[in-house]
Formats: C-alpha cells, structure tokens, sequence
C-alpha cells in the first residue's frame, strides 16, 4: 500500500497450478517491507480451501498495515500461484461507526463466513 491502511482480508482468485498445502497470511508496517514473522501473522489457510478459476474471500482481524505477505507454509519447494489478489481495506471512520466485528482466529485454516 502507497501508507498505512486497515486491512480486514483478501480476496485470491484461484490458480489451478498451486501445489502449495498452507499458505500463511501476514501484515507489517516495517519501513522496507522485507522483514515479515509470525508476529505479523494474521490467518493460516489450508490450500484445499481455495477454489480455482474462482474469487475466495479470507477475512482476518483489522489490521493497521502497510505491506502484505502471503507466504507458502509448508517447507517444501512447491508452487504457491493465485492468478490475482486484492486487499479489502476500510477507513477509520468505518471504525468508529461501532459495527459489531466477529473475532477471526490466527489458527483457523478454514474460510466459513458463518454468522
């Protein structure tokens, strides 16, 4: 992002050629961008969860942040591809609105959007 924002998820297009098992969502605001951790995680999604050839929503606690990491779990050499993503981002102002927010586990690797 050109600065800081508040990010609440992402939506992935699926590519059919990722062989990835786990792919690991993570946010900061370090100055170069490079210097990511599981600190800065904010979801943990297991690939057979994402569809191909489709739009797949991930929701994740807001988040203030400038750059944005998906990162391939699963310690093997296999292939992490998404044909495009985008950040979902809200204002401030959207905050101070007082909507009520579900709490979204950093260990959940599933995408349900229950109620």
């Amino acid at each position: 992002m050109a600065a800081d924002v508040n990010m609440v998820g992402i939506a992935i297009y699926g590519d059919a050629n990722m062989t990835e098992t786990s792919v690991k969502i993570r946010i900061n605001t370090a100055a170069d961008g490079t210097s990511f951790s599981d600190t800065n995680l904010k979801r943990t999604i297991t690939t057979t969860n994402i569809v191909a050839a489709q739009w797949n929503y991930i929701l994740f606690p807001a988040t203030l942040g400038r750059y944005l990491q998906i990162y391939g779990a699963s310690g093997s050499s296999l292939v992490l591809s998404f044909a495009e993503i985008k950040v979902r981002k809200v204002t401030d102002a959207v905050f101070t609105l007082g909507h009520k927010h579900k709490s979204i586990s950093t260990s959940d690797t599933s995408m349900a959007l229950s109620a």
